[in-house]
């Protein structure tokens, strides 16, 4: 058939069939202008020929997903190389396999699709309806517990091929996946809120949990239109130029890497409290005074938070009564260290007036207390003078010090700025045994 009697075919085909909107009218005129080989409506650039191929490669990608390659093939071999003819039977193909049915209706697949449906349907291809509906091939079938070769007829609309279209029509899978999707970015979301609190941890902890309500957005939406959503993240990626076809993967490692900080960050912080020390503790106490990294380095914020709560009740500290009205209870730098009041009640308690106990309890060098000069200051509200996490940088760091706001007994000691306490911010009493 001469490209110009094909056009006038396609013409009053148009003209009987005023039903059809402009989008389907449209569709039907760019496939006449691929089976013709002119150009396919400006899209696809080139030749008449490589348009006309890239047309036929098209509609058999995209609107013929059902063709076994068997079909596809024997297409191949009825057209004989003419283009034109692979063309029209692939229209042909496409209206029995009702290729439009696996989109939704309305969409600009389904639109397109139609389109070629109804092109192949009209009276024009029914000859080459009629061809590939003659046609049959030998396929593997499963029977009676083995599989055989059967000769079965060609270019069919099975059961199966009406249910992949109606899950496909419907978008099932996809709003399965939104559904996944969603949920998992509400887990996200609030796993990256608990891993917020302070520090760079609340900082992986908010993008983490930003990244979880985005991704819960977007699957949401994919849920209930049937059709995939992007999230914002990767659009914002595609804006600062990543390829759309790695956008979300990209998108994805970086939640991946915030979220494999927050593990990191609690299995840290579970390892010390388990172990009472401090992965790197030689390294630390290896390094000169005054240079020793903050504990926020290697401690994580809930360690620290959970130690210092431990001072809600209030601190407390011993020393010599000579020195205290000597230096009051700063050391020549301003700090001073500080123990938990409510364990050192208990540790006197258990000390049951046995001062070498209450010395060792406490890490005090031996006859501390035999002096009978030692006296108690406690300091109610500690949390007002910088109360913190010792870094062993301070003027009272000694030898016993370790990282970690331990003492070596475990017992919880902390850092306070004493430069600007009062006396009425703390009170005095002489330690006395029995």
């Amino acid at each position: 058939m001469s490209s110009e009697a094909f056009s006038q075919m396609v013409d009053t085909y148009l003209s009987n069939n005023t039903q059809l909107d402009r989008n389907e009218r449209g569709a039907i005129t760019q496939w006449a202008a691929a089976l013709s080989g002119s150009a396919v409506g400006g899209v696809i650039g080139g030749t008449t020929g490589a348009q006309s191929g890239a047309a036929v490669s098209l509609d058999a990608e995209r609107y013929n997903r059902q063709l076994h390659p068997d079909e596809v093939a024997r297409i191949k071999q009825l057209s004989g190389g003419d283009k034109e003819k692979e063309a029209r039977l692939k229209a042909a193909a496409c209206a029995l396999v009702k290729c439009s049915a696996e989109f939704t209706v309305g969409s600009a697949d389904y639109v397109k699709a139609q389109a070629l449906e109804q092109l192949g349907n009209s009276d024009a291809y029914a000859t080459d309806r009629a061809q590939l509906a003659s046609q049959s091939g030998s396929q593997l079938v499963y029977a009676m517990g083995s599989y055989a070769n059967a000769n079965l007829p060609m270019f069919g609309y099975s059961i199966s091929d009406q249910t992949g279209d109606a899950l496909s029509r419907y978008g099932v899978g996809t709003r399965i996946g939104g559904l996944v999707q969603t949920t998992e970015g509400e887990f996200q979301a609030l796993g990256g809120m608990a891993m917020c609190t302070t520090g760079v941890a609340c900082l992986a902890g908010s993008y983490l949990a930003a990244s979880g309500i985005d991704t819960a957005y977007a699957g949401a939406n994919s849920f209930l239109s049937g059709i995939s959503h992007k999230t914002s993240g990767a659009y914002l990626l595609e804006g600062l130029g990543v390829s759309p076809a790695y956008s979300e993967a990209i998108y994805g490692f970086s939640q991946m890497g915030a979220a494999g900080f927050g593990v990191w960050n609690g299995l840290r912080g579970e390892a010390i409290a388990a172990t009472g020390s401090v992965p790197g503790t030689n390294d630390i106490l290896s390094t000169p005074l005054g240079q020793r990294p903050d504990p926020a380095a290697y401690m994580t914020p809930e360690y620290i938070s959970q130690d210092l709560a431990l001072f809600d009740e209030g601190a407390t500290k011993f020393m010599t009564e000579t020195n205290f009205n000597k230096y009051g209870i700063g050391q020549i730098d301003g700090t001073s260290f500080v123990l938990a009041k409510t364990e050192v009640d208990m540790l006197m308690k258990n000390a049951n007036g046995d001062p070498a106990r209450l010395e060792q309890s406490l890490g005090l060098p031996s006859g501390f207390f035999s002096t009978g000069n030692v006296v108690r200051v406690d300091i109610p509200s500690p949390g007002d003078f910088n109360l913190r996490m010792p870094s062993g940088n301070e003027a009272g760091a000694n030898g016993f010090w370790i990282p970690g706001g331990k003492l070596p007994n475990n017992n919880a000691e902390a850092i306070i700025d004493a430069g600007s306490i009062l006396p009425s911010n703390y009170t005095i009493s002489p330690v006395k045994f029995k």
